[in-house]
């Protein structure tokens, strides 16, 4: 592929382009502007409806909101709702197309909103609290994952050093709440990906700067601690905070970002789970917060939002990483996603 077409929502106010539609041309090492949405404040966090050609977007302010676009020549409102908590930072829209889960980094609390046929959102239909196992510690949600088909998500707490199971139980608009893990205090948990098979959890550790790799066991709520593997070098003098994790398409690499280093870090997914470092590269821009691979696995695209620069990182066969001097400015970007299809 040569062109990649991708929405970029960051830390604009609500009279700035705080969401753009671009296009990256790998031929002519380019990007583009297509298009650009106004009218919400920022726009931290994106997803893309799985079959309609909806764009919802996270408001990360005191009173969170998430609103719904509709992908036309005009990117029009559909709607907006509160989220019924403070500071929303990550929403899913699941498979089905039915729901989004949204996790209130402030309020502690998922929210989840029924979505219509047509796409558009309903209020919120369960706001549920992560549960407090550390007396004194706040919690702050990162990230809803799915856990395969089965309508479970797993919830990264940040703030109680907490992984939580959650079951989407559709006929109530609800979720319910399965069980809770425990990590270790001060790793910070932010985000996470799993293995195909589901046998293996990689959580990105913010506070810790390392990886998180445990076995699990869904069936019996047992996940096991199979290694902790850090994402810089041990002399590392920097401050230094993990921020998003992702595999390449095949599954054999894993890809981490470092703010304050500002890297991606890449390690090699062996058989039995295990990491192994395998190369890290500079972003070529200041606090990596989100990337995004492309579907074909030929290049990373990395916001960093000190810098006002998404930038690019060429994939090579061998799975190391090449910096590209190819640039795009745009005030604090923050989420990069990829429209399907490209």
């Amino acid at each position: 592929m040569s062109s990649y077409k991708m929405f970029a929502g960051g830390y604009g106010q609500e009279d700035e382009e705080a969401i753009q539609l671009v296009t990256y041309n790998a031929k002519t090492y380019s990007f583009e502007k297509q298009s650009t949405i106004k009218g919400i404040t920022s726009p931290s966090f994106l997803a893309i409806h799985p079959y309609l050609d909806i764009l919802y977007a996270v408001s990360e302010v005191d009173n969170g909101e998430v609103a719904g676009f509709q992908l036309d020549s005009k990117f029009i409102e559909m709607d907006r709702q509160s989220t019924k908590g403070s500071g929303p930072c990550y929403v899913h829209a699941d498979e089905k197309g039915e729901f989004l889960l949204i996790a209130n980094y402030g309020e502690g609390n998922i929210s989840l909103h029924p979505l219509k046929e047509d796409g558009s959102i309903e209020t919120c239909s369960d706001a549920i609290k992560l549960p407090i196992v550390q007396q004194g510690k706040h919690s702050h949600p990162h990230t809803c994952y799915p856990l395969g088909d089965q309508d479970t998500f797993l919830v990264t707490d940040l703030g109680q050093d907490t992984l939580s199971l959650f079951q989407l139980i559709r006929n109530q608009h609800c979720l319910h709440h399965i069980h809770s893990f425990e990590l270790g205090q001060g790793k910070g948990p932010r985000h996470l990906v799993v293995s195909q098979n589901r046998q293996f959890i990689y959580i990105a550790n913010e506070f810790s700067s390392t990886v998180s790799v445990y076995c699990f066991n869904e069936d019996k709520l047992e996940m096991e601690l199979i290694q902790e593997i850090a994402t810089i070098p041990p002399d590392e003098e920097i401050d230094n905070y993990c921020a998003d994790i992702h595999f390449s398409p095949d599954n054999h690499f894993l890809y981490v970002s470092n703010r304050g280093r500002d890297s991606i870090t890449v390690f090699q997914v062996l058989t039995d789970g295990v990491l192994t470092f395998h190369d890290e590269v500079s972003t070529l821009g200041r606090w990596p917060r989100n990337f995004a691979v492309t579907p074909d696995g030929a290049f990373i695209l990395v916001a960093n939002e000190h810098s006002d620069l998404i930038t690019v990182l060429k994939i090579s066969s061998d799975g190391t990483l090449q910096p590209l001097p190819d640039k795009y400015e745009m005030m604090k970007p923050t989420c990069l996603k990829f429209l399907r299809g490209l």
